[in-house]
């Protein structure tokens, strides 16, 4: 991922467009996965009771990758 002269990270137009980015994210990661989120959506689905954003997202991904 390219890197501006502040440091931060620049996500492609189409991968902002596919997961409602606009002007910030939330990154959420482990040793092994890296995931980006739009904030509200991140947010707004930690604080609904027994919601956790990343385990959904993980349980998207197919075995094996």
């Amino acid at each position: 991922m390219p890197v501006d002269d502040n440091g931060r990270i620049i996500l492609r137009k189409d991968i902002r467009e596919r997961f409602d980015i606009e002007n910030a994210a939330v990154f959420v990661g482990t040793a092994e996965h890296l995931q980006i989120w739009n904030p509200d959506i991140y947010y707004d689905l930690e604080e609904e009771e027994g919601v956790d954003p990343f385990v959904l997202l993980n349980a998207a991904i197919p075995e094996g990758q």
